[in-house]
């Protein structure tokens, strides 16, 4: 009977050590996306079309000197002397408003909802040449936000300086998938206009990088969720040392006493 106590002790001590073991296996593998030899993926780019509240930055070239040195005075607050942060994108960017429109000097509002940022730029630039020659226009997103929630080594909005980013990329800016983390089951929160559409990717597939949304749009929000098994290992590693000890004591006494019959 004390030999099935010691036993079964000796298994549950064996687990307990191989779950609290269990967890900085998992931190310390890398991230990895399995493949043989050399493989080959098209990448598929959903294009991001321009939503309200989106911040452009608009140069305009030409050989009207009114019209550069108008431009040029508005870019310099770009890179004169102040950083490019957000709140100087808030103060001097081209805002597209609720109806879809983005004021310019001298041509007034152009819509450019739900274009792209190459048709945007085709757009303003084809309304500048009906007053103008010469003129090359040049479009840039300024508000590239994503947001990073769940099991991710820094929470919070970062802002990205591109205009393509993909997932992978992201959650390597917020310093990767905590040792919790599902890479399974990522979600991606995705609103447009009115209507917020969620959708999982899996960072373990090698499918992800034909995913149509591999590429990250502004003002996601990508979630990672917890394995199921958190909880259990959490608790675990928090009273892992306190079962040990138990363990041990209860192992110690019926040893005791087990020698203690054989006299």
């Amino acid at each position: 009977m004390v030999r099935k106590i010691l036993y079964t002790l000796l298994i549950i001590y064996i687990s307990v050590f191989n779950y609290s073991c269990y967890n900085t296996r998992y931190i310390n593998r890398e991230f990895e996306i399995p493949y043989k030899d050399y493989q080959v993926y098209m990448l598929s780019q959903n294009e991001y079309k321009l939503q309200p509240y989106d911040y452009l930055y608009i140069s305009v070239r030409s050989t009207n000197e009114e019209i550069n040195n108008l431009y040029q005075t508005i870019s310099s607050s770009f890179s004169g002397g102040l950083t490019n942060n957000e709140s100087n994108f808030f103060l001097t960017g081209y805002m597209i408003n609720d109806s879809g429109n983005v004021f310019i000097p001298t041509l007034g509002e152009v819509y450019v909802k739900d274009k792209t940022i190459e048709e945007a730029r085709k757009t303003i630039e084809d309304k500048f040449g009906e007053i103008l020659i010469d003129a090359i226009v040049n479009v840039r997103l300024t508000s590239f936000n994503v947001t990073f929630l769940g099991e991710v080594s820094q929470q919070g909005r970062i802002s990205f300086y591109k205009e393509h980013v993909n997932i992978l990329e992201g959650i390597g800016m917020v310093g990767g998938i905590s040792g919790y983390g599902d890479m399974r089951n990522v979600k991606v929160l995705r609103q447009q206009d009115s209507v917020i559409k969620i959708f999982e990717l899996n960072l373990e597939n090698r499918k992800l990088l034909e995913h149509k949304d591999f590429f990250l749009h502004p003002n996601d929000i990508v979630y990672v969720p917890p394995r199921r098994t958190k909880d259990f290992l959490n608790f675990v590693r928090d009273y892992s040392t306190l079962i040990t000890l138990i363990t041990s004591t209860i192992t110690t006494t019926l040893l005791i006493i087990e020698l203690t019959k054989s006299k």
